[in-house]
């Protein structure tokens, strides 16, 4: 089950991807317009990037809590603490010990499967509150 409160916060007007990541972050209810927001919004880019890179070199397109630390400069235990936000939302997967990636490899592939999910979730809302109204004789 995923932990996600949706928002319809303005688009914003920018390409700037670190910008666009904050407002999906945030339309998400996954962080504030405080500092937490720059933290998670680093280490869900740095996934991301790792995720889309095209290098047939790259090991791998997950990355290692290790990683994550190093490319952000973020403790350790801040770390862990955003990426288990993120795997609770969906958004990111455990791997292996210490590996994380993005759930779906792409980022509108995972936003297609919340939407296939809440769909199933405001369908069960909807029969089940028909009958409700049917019992109540509200009908």
């Amino acid at each position: 089950m995923q932990k996600i409160s949706i928002s319809d916060l303005p688009t914003p007007k920018t390409k700037d991807p670190r910008l666009v990541c904050n407002w999906l972050l945030n339309s998400l209810g996954l962080i504030n317009r405080d500092e937490q927001g720059d933290k998670m919004t680093d280490i869900f880019m740095f996934l991301a990037g790792k995720s889309q890179a095209k290098d047939q070199n790259a090991p791998s397109k997950a990355a290692k809590i290790e990683e994550i630390q190093a490319h952000t400069g973020l403790p350790r235990s801040t770390c862990y603490k955003y990426i288990g936000r993120l795997i609770d939302s969906g958004l990111v997967k455990k791997i292996a010990a210490n590996e994380y990636a993005l759930s779906e490899g792409e980022i509108a592939r995972i936003i297609q499967n919340i939407r296939k999910d809440t769909d199933k979730v405001l369908e069960k809302l909807q029969d089940r509150t028909a009958q409700l109204d049917k019992e109540m004789q509200f009908v």
